[in-house]
Formats: C-alpha cells, sequence, structure tokens
C-alpha cells in the first residue's frame, strides 16, 4: 500500500507542545484566559486576536516544531508498515512562509531524529485531495475532520481520523475514527476489511472456558460471559486485544456490557470477563501502558469517574464495599484501567486473604445475566440524575490550565 500520512497531532503531539509555549506566550503578554483546547480557533482556546496571533507563530511556533513529541508508538508502527513493504508518505499542510528557517529542512530533521522510516516528504500541501491523487495514496490518516471528508468524498479511499479534543465531536460513520497506532496497524492489516465485507465473525459457545477449541495459528479468542451457554468466544487476529475488538464491533458487544458511562475518552462498563454483579472496570480508549502516562486532566477526570462510580455502587445498588484493583502488563495491546470488585455487598476481607480469582469464577453467567442488568440501569439512572457528564465537563474546563 501507498500510505499518506499527516504530521502535526497525527504522529506528533504538536497540540500539546503549542498549548505549553501559549501558556508561556500569555504569562509574558499577561492574557487571563481560560485555555480551552477543544477548538482550533485560537481566540476561543487562547484569547488572542490576530496580532498574538502573529506574533506567537513569529517568535514560538519553530521551537515548538522542534520540541513536540512523537506519539505513542507511531514510529514502531510505521517503521514495521515500512519494513513489511508499504510506502510511506508524509503530506503535512507546514508551509514555508510560517517560519524563518527552511520548514522543509526542519520536519525532515525532526523525523530523522526521531528515526521514521519513510519514502517521500510532501509539504506546503494546500488540497489534500490533489495529493492524495497524485500520488496514488491508498489510504490516507489524519487528524483534521475536514481533510479526512474531503479525501474520502473525492477518492473513496479508506480514511483514518486520528483522535484529538478538538475533533472528537466529529461523528462519520464513512471516516474511521483511531487513537492509537496499533489500531491504525490493525486496520492495515485487514481487521477492518473484514468488517467492511459483511464477512460475521465466527464465534462459539461453551459452558467453561477451557472448553474452547485450540486456536488457529495467529487467532485468538476475545470472549464474553453470554451466549447459547456461558461463554462466546469471536475467533480474531492475536494481536487484537478486547477493548479494540469492542470498539471495532460493537454489533457483538452483549446487552450487559455495554458501557453505562462514556464520555471523552472514558468508559465504565460491567467486566466482560467475569459475571460478578457490580464489578465494573473503567477504562479509557486510548490506550496507555502505565498510569504515569496519563495527562494530568485525563488522570484527575479518571479518578472523579472512579469517585462517583463507588458512589453510585453504594446509593444506587447498596454496594457498601468493594476492591479497587489494577495492574500494569508489558503486553502493548493492554490498556490501563481500574476494576471496582463489590465483596458479598455488605462486609469486605483484607484484600491478602483474598483469592479474588476464584471469587471471580464462583459466578455462573446463566445466574448473574439479569442482575448485571438491573445493576447497569440503575447505574445509569443515577449517572443521569446526578449529571455526571455535566459535572465531568465542569471539571474538565476547571483544569484544563494543568495541560
Amino acid at each position: 500500500m501507498r500510505i499518506g500520512i499527516d504530521i502535526d497531532d497525527t504522529i506528533t503531539n504538536s497540540s500539546d507542545t503549542f498549548v505549553k509555549y501559549a501558556k508561556k506566550y500569555n504569562n509574558e503578554k499577561k492574557i487571563n484566559h481560560i485555555i480551552d483546547q477543544t477548538t482550533l480557533d485560537p481566540q476561543k482556546s487562547f484569547g488572542w486576536n490576530k496580532k498574538n496571533i502573529k506574533e506567537f507563530l513569529d517568535q514560538y511556533l519553530e521551537e515548538v516544531l522542534n520540541n513536540t513529541e512523537a506519539k505513542n508508538d507511531s514510529i514502531k508502527i510505521i517503521n514495521k508498515l515500512k519494513k513489511e513493504g508499504n510506502e510511506i508518505i508524509f503530506i503535512t499542510s507546514r508551509s514555508e512562509n510560517e517560519i524563518k528557517n527552511n520548514m522543509f529542512k526542519l520536519t525532515e530533521m525532526w523525523l530523522k531524529k526521531h528515526n521514521y522510516k519513510y519514502d517521500l516528504l510532501i509539504i506546503d500541501s494546500k488540497d489534500k485531495v490533489n495529493d492524495c491523487i497524485k500520488y496514488k495514496i491508498d489510504v490516507f490518516i489524519d487528524d483534521n475532520y475536514n481533510n479526512c471528508k474531503k479525501v474520502e468524498e473525492k477518492t473513496k479511499i479508506p480514511v483514518l481520523i486520528y483522535s484529538t479534543r478538538y475533533n472528537i465531536k466529529e461523528n462519520d460513520n464513512s471516516i474511521i475514527r483511531v487513537n492509537d497506532w496499533f489500531k491504525i496497524y490493525y486496520f492495515l492489516k485487514g481487521g477492518e476489511n473484514m468488517k467492511k465485507n459483511n464477512k460475521p465473525l465466527e464465534f462459539y459457545d461453551v459452558d467453561r472456558r477451557d472448553e474452547f477449541p485450540k486456536e488457529p495459528k495467529g487467532m485468538r479468542f476475545v470472549y464474553f460471559y453470554g451466549g447459547t451457554k456461558n461463554y462466546r468466544g469471536y475467533l480474531v487476529p492475536e494481536d487484537l486485544s478486547r477493548a479494540d475488538f469492542m470498539e471495532m464491533y460493537p454489533e457483538y458487544i452483549p446487552v450487559q456490557n455495554i458501557p453505562i458511562y462514556e464520555h471523552n475518552g472514558i468508559i465504565l462498563r460491567a467486566d466482560p470477563k467475569f459475571s460478578c454483579p457490580g464489578f465494573y472496570i473503567l477504562s479509557l480508549s486510548k490506550t496507555y501502558r502505565a498510569f504515569d502516562l496519563l495527562d494530568d486532566v485525563t488522570f484527575l477526570r479518571f479518578s472523579f469517574i472512579l469517585k462517583k462510580s463507588k458512589e453510585a455502587m453504594r446509593k444506587a445498588l447498596g454496594l457498601n464495599y468493594a476492591h479497587l484493583l489494577s495492574n500494569e502488563k508489558s503486553d502493548p495491546f493492554v490498556n490501563v484501567h481500574f476494576w471496582l470488585l463489590p465483596v458479598n455487598g455488605t462486609t469486605s476481607p483484607d484484600l491478602l486473604d483474598f483469592d479474588v480469582k476464584s471469587y471471580l469464577d464462583s459466578f455462573v453467567p446463566k445466574e448473574e445475566i439479569n442482575k448485571i442488568i438491573d445493576y447497569n440501569n440503575k447505574m445509569r439512572e443515577y449517572f443521569e440524575k446526578i449529571d455526571l457528564k455535566g459535572q465531568d465537563d465542569i471539571l474538565t474546563k476547571k483544569i484544563s490550565y494543568l495541560k
């Protein structure tokens, strides 16, 4: 394939670096404005007029572009795609007249510094549709919704939009939304084509998890409790995580595991693996390997939703005690998350004296699913009653200065 890839906020964290320097500029100019990172409008984002914009770009843009970091795993995945015989073509709207020095050279040196392997670098792209046509691009990846939409409409090639804070509200089924480079790799290796061709996924229903048949080479079972027996397992590529499966194939998620809270990248649902009523998993749509890699705003929002989830378990479900569990794995397809595990509802043993797996395995899915669905409905009602999404938005706005 010939893969066309944007640069800023697609392989880089440019907007985060931009905000860092924008705060510095606002402090220097004594501009008192609460930064809003959900829009690309400089006036709304930073409180700037045309003079401020020009002044900032003249003073800081080159430094921003030089100092921005690469997105998690973009180097590894792009180089892997290149090694597998694909052509990598970077297409960016960065322009020579934006900085005093040579923009092409600056971008080229940044890519070299971060060890990206590629075939062609195109800057000053004024029309990415024309560039996709000119260079016979087979699939296009960008963070700008307008670019993505135009390319999709005019070329009919697959288009992936990389999720950002300013494009997350753009819902468009014709464009494939991704939020990390492992998901991009999976799509490009053909996983999404299974879905586009309406080919149903192969599955097996079993009473015990150890009854699943041996998987073919390169495949594995992603399973949920439910189906005609106790568990249903879908046969998928071995590098597809359960979280990515649920994002890519929402139509296969059992009703008891549909999210009960999902807002701006944070998801709460009944755990899909163990059928313990009131056992909830709080996770993120974007993949992080460890909690310290989260930005401060996301971590504080995550902690707030965690607290409100426990509050709902107590007030709506009558579950007074729970163990808060988490672990970090070296597996690159596992996302960080928290489990809220209720224990008997009224008492809670010390975690060191508690055999978590045996306890979870003691629940029989056929006997618990209706209760889990009832709990989910009560949790949703509680979140609506307290307007949790509204509280989440207010918190996000108040702490946005931490970016």
